[in-house]
């Protein structure tokens, strides 16, 4: 059950969110935060007169994606399940209880795979949303999985160079080289084909199940949370074969250790 018991209690959902976003930013980020509070003590008691944007310029560009990419996710997820399950899961919650959990599920889905409500009595297009946020996951240098927030951003920031019209990718201030963005373009394009491959492969092998309610959609939500070692699940890992399971297991592996990290190893 996770911490459904638990989905009203601000205190329980705070502490744990604030732990996945710690173990999910990470640890370039995780470094850059001393500089922020010794700026705000020579700020503060030392008389300093460096403003805003003198802390801005000593914050490392992968520390400003991650953090702004991360925020931007937190906040779609949060509303995007509000919308989308208010009427649903969110059922007979008070409104206080249907933010919390809101935001509770748009931060467990790109890394921890704790949930406040069943996850199995989603509707269809939120089990697809968090298929996406499960596919980016957390931060380079974290404890999470997924193509990475980074990698988000640097795709993000060449198609807005390109509708620009555009030679070079700028964000903040700061130019991405290009053999970063082909190397995100791969990092997508191998994911995207391994996910692909084992959602038709895990749905032959497992066809005996094929009479179940949204069979193919459970099957991708599985694949997807296992290659963001999310571990989210509508409840059909039980079920699955023993060359499911396994096929499951590689995939872990897999999005653990990076698409990318095993192709060059090939």
């Amino acid at each position: 059950g996770s911490f459904a018991d638990y989905s009203s209690d601000a205190y329980v959902n705070l502490i744990m969110a604030s732990l996945i976003i710690l173990g999910g930013i990470g640890f370039i980020v995780l470094i850059d935060i001393p500089k922020i509070f010794k700026w705000c003590f020579r700020r503060m008691f030392l008389g300093s007169n460096e403003d805003i944007r003198h802390l801005f310029s000593k914050i490392s560009l992968q520390a400003k994606i991650a953090v702004s990419v991360s925020i931007g996710l937190l906040a779609l997820g949060a509303i995007v399940f509000f919308l989308l399950e208010n009427h649903n899961v969110l059922h007979g919650l008070g409104y206080k209880d249907k933010i919390l959990a809101s935001f509770f599920q748009s931060t467990t889905s790109r890394t921890a795979g704790f949930n406040t409500v069943s996850i199995k009595n989603l509707a269809s297009p939120t089990l697809f949303f968090f298929m996406i946020l499960m596919f980016i996951g957390a931060s380079p240098g974290s404890t999470g999985g997924g193509i990475k927030t980074c990698t988000l951003g640097v795709l993000l920031a060449g198609a807005w160079s390109m509708i620009k019209n555009r030679n070079n990718i700028h964000v903040f201030k700061r130019t991405i080289p290009r053999p970063v963005f082909r190397k995100a373009v791969m990092i997508v394009g191998l994911a995207v084909t391994w996910i692909v491959a084992c959602t038709m492969l895990l749905s032959f092998v497992e066809r005996v199940h094929e009479t179940m309610p949204n069979y193919f959609l459970k099957i991708l939500f599985e694949v997807t949370s296992a290659f963001g070692t999310v571990g989210l699940s509508t409840g059909i890992t039980p079920i699955l074969s023993p060359f499911g399971k396994l096929l499951i297991m590689i995939t872990m592996f897999v999005g653990r250790v990076g698409p990318l990290t095993l192709a060059l190893a090939v």
